[in-house]
């Protein structure tokens, strides 16, 4: 099993008690809410993949899963489609079969997180009947290979680690924070499709000429271009806002990280 990292749905939860906070016409907030959806888009792959895996186990011919529609709470599993039979009901499952059940149950609700994400065609989810979703599994083959990038993502993390315990007892506090907040730096930029951009050179930031270091770091969000190209062609000033999830305080004009 290789469940959703905690650290995404660490994220998930916060943005959930955030969003019942906001004043839903800032634009500040809109902003945020859809970096989230964009975040949880491109994880979907990955929760996907851990509910065919229970449901395959559940029954190896199974290629698809029915979900409710809608309700009070979180979109329900309904069944799983088999490709020789009838399908396995979830109300009513094998009892050699219900703690996989009640697994693949809860693994759906992380699918669209309880609904969050209220347009489900992005995920690919088409229409079964009036009052359900059909949602296409990741065939075995597809789970294994997701289940060997997961292997080799955990090894190495793991062998980073190993490293960092070997040169630990000489590392400054100063810098283990700095090693650990580039680890972080890193998780955040993937998730949320930035990239690390830095000039080598002294450079000069908007109107006041405001002094940038040679490797200060600047951000950028795929698809979605700062205004001006250059620090120097910046006329954002003071106008920064808080990307990745509230993790990057980046200038609104150039992405130069103001965290």
């Amino acid at each position: 099993m290789f469940p959703l990292s905690p650290d995404i749905l660490k994220y998930v939860t916060f943005l959930r008690e955030y969003a019942a906070f906001i004043n839903p016409r800032s634009d500040e907030a809109q902003r945020q809410l859809d970096e989230f959806r964009s975040m949880l888009v491109r994880t979907y792959p990955l929760r996907l993949a851990e509910v065919s895996q229970l449901a395959l186990q559940i029954h190896p011919r199974a290629f698809a899963i029915t979900i409710s529609k809608s309700g009070p709470g979180p979109r329900e599993l309904q069944g799983i489609l088999t490709a020789d039979g009838p399908a396995v009901s979830a109300d009513s499952p094998p009892a050699i079969t219900l703690p996989l059940m009640w697994q693949l149950r809860a693994a759906v609700r992380t699918l669209d997180f309880g609904g969050f994400l209220g347009d489900v065609g992005v995920l690919g989810w088409e229409t079964y009947s009036p009052s359900s979703h059909l949602v296409m599994l990741i065939p075995p083959m597809g789970v294994a290979a997701v289940q060997l990038q997961q292997a080799q993502t955990a090894a190495m993390g793991e062998a980073v680690r190993a490293w960092l315990g070997r040169v630990d007892s000489s590392l400054t506090d100063h810098r283990r924070r700095d090693l650990d907040r580039r680890v972080d730096d890193a998780a955040h930029c993937n998730w949320f499709s930035m990239t690390l951009r830095t000039y080598a050179t002294d450079r000069r930031h908007g109107p006041d000429r405001e002094h940038i270091y040679p490797h200060n770091r600047f951000l950028d969000i795929a698809g979605s271009p700062w205004p001006a190209s250059s620090p120097e062609e910046c006329t954002a000033e003071d106008s920064r806002s808080w990307y990745g999830g509230g993790f990057f305080l980046l200038c609104n004009g150039c992405g130069l990280d103001c965290t």
